[in-house]
């Protein structure tokens, strides 16, 4: 799975599911979720965010190896979203 092929797939709420147990089922298209959900600043790196989510609650072992990156995004993520600029 592509990036251009999961930023179509995240545009229908309805196909998210789906994408969850693909992702469950073929860890190797992870790295393409978790990147746009860290990384990314599209509109759409939130539902990527709401998957990993997901994607934790049914498939824990997948996720983990994802924490020390995780945490630090989120962190600057965080900071650069409620502290004010100066």
């Amino acid at each position: 799975m592509t990036k251009n092929d999961l930023l179509e797939v995240i545009d229908s709420w309805e196909n998210l599911e789906l994408a969850i147990q693909e992702i469950g089922n073929n860890a190797e298209h992870l790295p393409v979720l978790m990147n746009l959900a860290l990384y990314s600043s599209k509109p759409r790196s939130w539902r990527a965010a709401w998957m990993a989510d997901k994607i934790h609650n049914q498939y824990l072992h997948l996720i983990i190896p994802w924490l020390d990156q995780m945490i630090p995004a989120l962190k600057n993520k965080w900071i650069s979203a409620y502290i004010p600029k100066k």
